[in-house]
C-alpha cells in the first residue's frame, strides 16, 4: 500500500497528461524542496525507528518525468563532512526509476543498531566513501544494483576471525547485483591489511541477500612468514594448520598467493525458520559436516558463513621450516606450494634451501590433515648434497640416532655426501614425535670419507660408498680403506631395533698385517708371522653386547707354536675361524675356535678374556679337542690377575721332545710364571721312545726356575718316580727313582747303551732353601751296559780285547754304580762336578770324577779302570798283603784315564804302563 501511493503521487508530479495533473492545484507546480528538515520514521514490520537530523529534499518537473534530490547531513566524521546525497530520477515512458546515491565519510556503525543484517558493522572502525546506483519499476524491485565504495584506513574486527582489530588501508569495494540473474559480482576489490595487500573477486549467486554462494578469490602479491600470526583466523587456532604454517614455518615470506573459495552465507533469519530446510540443504551443499568435510564454519554478525572446496597456490623465498626438532630445520628455502582443503593437504615443492650445512637441491614438503583438529600428517622428500659431518651430525641426532656412538668424533668426519631423504609421519597436538612413529628412507653416495673410530681407534676413508635408508633399516656398502687398507665393507643398522634380530651388522673383508692386530689389540706375533685375509660380521644387539663371526685364511702366513715346535711355512694351507663376543665393544669370550693347518687341527676352542687397567687381557680357555703332530688331547687353562698361567692337559698321546730340547741361544726366560698338569696314555720323549701313563706337575715362576716338577709315568718295565718340591722344612728336595734305568736314560736320551738297573737320585739346596745350586748322590744297582764307545776305545788302548768282544756281545754287567755331585746353575748353562765316583763289577771297575760345562759344552773328567774287578778284589782283602800289593786301593791291577775336550767328541787317553806296576807303586808314581 505505501509503494502504491508512493508510485501515484510521483504519476501526479510528473504526468502532466493526467487528470489530477491538469485540473489540480499543483498544475503549475515546477519545483518542491524541503530544508534543513528532521524526519521520523518507524518501521511497525520490522521494528525499526530512523532518525534524521537534518536533511534537504527536491522535486522536479522535467520533461521526461520526474527529478528528485535528498542529501543528508550526517555528524562530522573526524571533522570531515559526512552525508548521504540521493538522486532519483523517473522516467514517464518507460516507468522506470533510476537511483543513484553518493556516500561521504560514512561511519559504518550508525548502520549497525539500523539494519538487523549489518549488526557486524558495531565493531569496524570504517567510514566510507560509497556510491550505489540501481534502477527499478513501478514494483520497486531493482533489476541491477552497483556498488562502489572505498575507505582510506580504518579497523577491521570480527570475534570468530580475528583476534584483535587489524588496522586496514586503501580498501575498494566494486561490486554489482543483478535481481533476473541472481548473480552478485565483485570485481577490483582491493583492501591493504597490516600492510598486506588483499585482491578479491567473485561470483555469487544471492537468494534476496538471505543465502549468498558461490566462488570467492583471493590474491595477495606478498606476504611475510611473520605477520601470518598477526591475521591468522581464529577458527583455525589450535589446528595443525596453525602449528605448521604459523609456528613451524618462519623468516621468509610468500609472494603471488591465489586462493578460490566455495562460499555460502546464511542470514540468521533464515536459519530461524521453523522448517530449517533451507540450512539443511546449505549445509549439505558444503558437505555435511564442516570438520569431517572439507568444510568451515563461522559466523559474522546475523550470518553463518561456510567456507567450502579451498584450494590455493603460492610461492616462497627464503622459508625456515623446523619440521620436528632437534632435526636441522631447512632454511632459506624456494619454491612453491598448493593448498587443497577438500584434501586438506599442503603441498610446498622446493627448488633450493639449506639444512644446516647442507645444500637442498630439490625437496617436496606435504603436510596432511592441515584444518583437521589436533592431528596431522608430514611426508617430506629431500635431495640434498653438503659436508659428510653435517649429514653425521642431522642423522644422529634424535629421534633417527643412526651410526650414534659417544666415542666418535663427529668434528672429525670428512667427506661429501650426494643423498636424497624421505620423512613422512603423523603429528598429534601435545605430543612428541617418536622414532617409531617416523617412516624414514635415503639413499645416495658418500664419496672421499674420513669417519674416525669406526673400529676401536681405526678410521674409515675413501670411498665411494653407498648409502640405503628403507624400512627403518641403513644399509652402507663399499670398498674403502681401514687404517689405509683396504676394506670391503657393508654396515646395517635399524634406527629402531625394538623387536628386531640385531641393532647393527657390519661385514668386512680385508688383509689384517701384524701392525694392524697389534693397533686391536691382537696380538698374534708369537704364532702368525705375515699378513692373514679376513672376513668379519660384528653384529651388535638392543643390549650391547656384539659378536663377530670371524674366517681366517693364514694361508700366506707363517703360523707357529713354539712350545710344540710346529711351523707352517708360508704358503701352505691354513684356516681358522671363531665368534667373539663382546660386552659395550669390550672383548669378552672366543667360542667354537677352529683351526687347521698341515698337521695341525683345532676343533671347538674357547677363550675368555677380563679387563684390567682399561685394558683387555685373556684370561683362560679350553681346547676339547686339538691335535699336533702326534700329540692329541684336550687342553684347559686360566690365566690368573698376577699374570700367573694354570694349565691342564689331558690326552691320549703327547709329543714331550719339544720341551726337551736344548735351548742354543740360551734366551733369558720372559713367559709368565706356568703351573701344568699333565695326564696322557702316551707320551714321546724321543725318537722311537715313549713313556706310557705318564703324568707331569710343573710349577715354574716368572724367572724360569722351578718350583715344583712332579712326574708319575712307566718307562721300559718299570715306573718312574720323580720328586722336585718343598719337604716339611721349605727346603726343596729332589728325588728321582727309576725302575728301568736303562730305559729311563734312553727315554731322555740320556745314555742308550744301559740296560735295566735301579736308578736313584737325591739332592739338595748347597745354601737356602731357594737357593739352585744342588748337591747329592746318584746310584745305579744291577745294570749291564752294552754300548760304552768311551769304555771301548779305553779298552782298545790298553789292549784289552777280550774285555772289547764282552762289552759287544753279552755287555757288562755291574753290581753298583754311585758318585757324589755337584750341580751348579748358570744362566747360560749348568756345570755338572762328579766327585768319589765308582762302579763296581765282576769284569771291570771304574772310579771317575770331573765336571760338565753345559754352557761350553766340555767335559774333564779323570779316573781308574780296572779290568778283572773280582780278582783285584779278593787280592786287596788279603790283610796287610793286600795293602802292600795294592796301595790301599784294593786293586792290583789298574789303569789311569782322562776325558778331555768337546762333549760331543772327546779325547780319551789312558797310562797301559800302570797295568804292570804293583798298586803302591802306582799310587806314588802315576795316582
Amino acid at each position: 500500500q505505501q509503494q502504491s501511493m508512493l508510485v501515484r503521487i510521483l504519476s501526479f508530479l510528473s504526468d502532466p497528461s493526467s487528470e489530477q495533473y491538469e485540473n489540480g492545484p499543483l498544475a503549475r507546480l515546477r519545483s518542491f524542496k524541503i530544508k534543513d528538515a528532521r524526519l521520523m520514521m518507524e518501521d511497525h514490520i520490522i521494528g525499526l525507528s530512523w532518525f534524521l537530523p537534518d536533511f534537504d529534499a527536491g522535486f522536479y518537473r522535467t520533461k521526461s518525468g520526474l527529478k528528485s534530490n535528498l542529501r543528508i547531513n550526517l555528524p562530522k566524521v573526524k571533522g570531515d563532512l559526512s552525508f548521504i546525497n540521493i538522486n532519483l530520477n523517473y522516467s514517464i515512458k518507460q516507468k522506470r526509476f533510476d537511483l543513484l546515491t553518493n556516500i561521504r565519510n560514512l561511519d559504518t556503525m550508525i548502520l549497525s543498531g539500523k539494519v538487523p543484517s549489518l549488526d557486524i558493522l558495531r565493531d569496524q572502525d570504517l567510514v566510507l566513501n560509497a556510491i550505489f546506483q540501481t534502477s527499478f519499476g513501478s514494483d520497486m524491485q531493482p533489476g541491477k544494483i552497483i556498488i562502489k565504495a572505498a575507505s582510506k584506513s580504518g579497523t577491521l574486527f570480527f570475534p570468530d576471525v580475528t583476534k584483535n582489530p587489524l588496522p586496514f588501508s586503501n580498501f575498494f569495494f566494486d561490486a554489482s547485483y543483478d535481481r533476473e540473474s541472481k548473480k552478485l559480482l565483485l570485481k577490483d576489490t582491493k583492501i591493504t591489511i597490516d600492510g598486506i595487500n588483499f585482491n578479491v573477486a567473485a561470483d555469487l549467486l544471492c537468494d534476496q541477500f538471505k543465502k549468498i554462494a558461490g566462488d570467492i578469490d583471493l590474491k595477495i602479491d606478498e606476504l611475510k612468514q611473520a605477520k601470518i600470526d598477526n591475521i591468522w583466523p581464529e577458527f583455525l587456532r589450535g589446528d595443525s594448520s596453525e602449528e605448521w604454517i604459523v609456528k613451524k614455518m618462519s623468516k621468509g615470506k610468500f609472494k603471488d598467493l591465489w586462493a578460490n573459495i566455495k562460499f555460502i552465507a546464511l542470514a540468521n533469519e533464515e536459519l530461524k525458520n521453523p522448517s530449517e530446510g533451507k540450512r539443511d540443504t546449505a549445509i549439505n551443499h558444503t558437505g555435511n559436516n564442516a570438520r569431517n568435510s572439507a568444510s568451515e564454519k563461522l559466523s559474522l554478525g546475523n550470518w553463518d558463513i561456510y567456507i567450502d572446496n579451498v584450494k590455493a597456490g603460492f610461492g616462497f623465498e627464503n622459508m625456515s621450516i623446523d619440521y620436528r626438532p632437534p632435526l636441522f630445520p631447512v632454511t632459506n628455502a624456494n619454491g612453491i606450494g598448493s593448498f587443497d582443503l577438500n584434501s586438506d593437504t599442503l603441498t610446498a615443492h622446493i627448488n633450493s634451501a639449506r639444512m644446516g650445512r647442507i645444500k637442498i637441491s630439490k625437496a617436496t614438503v606435504k603436510l596432511g590433515e592441515v584444518v583437521a583438529e589436533g592431528r596431522g600428517t608430514v611426508d617430506i622428500s629431500l635431495k640434498y648434497k653438503g659436508p659428510l659431518q653435517e649429514v653425521f651430525s642431522y642423522l644422529s641426532k634424535e629421534p633417527i640416532n643412526m651410526g650414534k656412538k659417544k666415542h666418535m668424533d663427529i668434528k672429525r668426519v670428512k667427506g661429501e655426501a650426494d643423498l636424497y631423504t624421505r620423512l613422512a609421519f603423523k603429528t598429534i597436538k601435545g605430543q612428541h614425535v617418536r622414532l617409531a612413529d617416523i617412516d624414514i628412507s635415503a639413499g645416495g653416495t658418500l664419496s672421499n670419507v674420513l669417519i674416525p673410530g669406526v673400529v676401536q681407534n681405526l678410521d674409515l676413508t675413501g670411498g665411494p660408498l653407498s648409502l640405503n635408508l628403507k624400512n627403518g633399516k641403513a644399509v652402507v656398502t663399499g670398498k674403502a680403506l681401514l687404517d689405509k687398507r683396504d676394506i670391503d665393507l657393508k654396515w646395517e643398522e635399524y634406527l629402531d631395533s625394538k623387536g628386531k634380530e640385531y641393532k647393527s651388522k657390519t661385514t668386512a673383508k680385508m688383509v689384517v698385517d701384524p701392525n694392524i692386530r697389534k693397533t686391536l689389540g691382537v696380538d698374534l706375533d708369537d704364532f702368525i708371522e705375515g699378513s692373514l685375509p679376513v672376513s668379519v660380521t660384528y653384529t651388535t644387539f638392543q643390549n650391547g653386547k656384539s659378536v663377530a663371526d670371524v674366517d681366517v685364511d693364514a694361508s700366506l702366513a707363517r703360523f707357529f707354536i713354539s712350545p710344540f715346535d710346529y711351523e707352517k711355512e708360508a704358503g701352505k694351507p691354513a684356516s681358522a675361524s671363531f665368534k667373539a663376543y663382546f660386552e659395550n665393544e669390550e672383548l669378552r669370550e672366543i667360542r667354537n675356535l677352529r683351526a687347521k693347518s698341515s698337521q695341525f687341527n683345532l676343533v671347538g676352542a674357547y677363550l675368555s678374556f677380563s679387563r684390567n687397567k682399561g685394558k683387555t687381557f685373556l684370561s683362560g680357555g679350553e681346547a676339547k679337542n686339538f691335535t699336533l703332530g702326534e700329540t692329541r688331547a684336550s687342553l684347559n687353562f686360566v690365566i690368573e690377575k698376577n699374570g700367573k698361567v694354570k694349565i691342564i692337559f689331558d690326552g691320549d698321546f703327547l709329543d714331550l721332545r719339544p720341551f726337551l730340547a736344548v735351548d742354543e741361544e740360551k734366551k733369558e726366560y720372559s713367559s709368565p710364571p706356568v703351573i701344568i698338569s699333565v695326564k696322557a696314555d702316551k707320551m714321546r720323549t724321543a725318537d722311537g721312545e715313549i713313556l706310557k701313563n705318564a703324568g707331569l706337575y710343573v710349577d715354574i715362576d716368572k724367572n724360569g726356575k722351578f718350583n715344583q716338577l712332579e712326574m708319575d709315568a712307566i718307562a721300559g718295565k718299570g715306573d718312574i718316580y720323580l720328586r722336585f718340591k718343598p719337604d716339611k722344612t721349605g727346603k726343596r728336595i729332589f728325588y728321582l727313582e727309576a725302575k728301568d734305568a736303562g730305559a729311563t736314560l734312553k727315554a731322555f736320551q740320556i745314555y742308550n747303551g744301559m740296560r735295566g738297573g735301579l736308578l736313584t737320585i737325591y739332592g739338595e739346596p748347597i745354601k737356602g732353601v731357594f737357593d739352585r745350586n744342588f748337591s747329592g748322590t746318584a746310584e745305579i744297582r744291577d745294570f749291564k751296559i752294552v754300548k760304552a764307545p768311551a769304555i771301548t776305545k779305553l779298552f782298545s788302548i790298553l789292549s784289552l780285547s777280550g774285555l772289547v768282544e764282552v762289552l759287544k756281545d753279552e755287555g757288562l754287567s755291574f753290581t753298583r754304580l754311585e758318585a757324589k755331585f755337584n750341580w751348579l746353575y748358570k744362566k747360560d748353562g749348568s756345570i755338572l762336578i762328579l766327585k768319589d765316583g765308582r762302579s763296581s763289577g765282576n769284569t771291570l771297575g771304574l772310579t771317575f770324577e770331573g765336571e760338565f760345562d753345559n754352557a761350553k759344552r766340555k767335559v774333564k773328567v779323570k779316573g781308574t779302570l780296572i779290568p778283572l774287578s773280582g780278582i783285584n778284589k779278593m787280592i786287596g782283602k788279603i790283610p796287610l798283603v793286600g795293602d802292600i800289593l795294592t796301595g790301599g786301593s784294593g786293586s792290583l791291577f789298574a789303569a789311569t784315564y782322562k776325558i778331555t775336550g768337546s762333549m760331543d767328541d772327546p779325547e780319551i787317553s789312558a797310562n797301559p804302563l800302570s797295568v804292570l806296576t804293583p798298586g803302591i807303586l802306582r799310587r806314588i808314581l802315576f795316582e
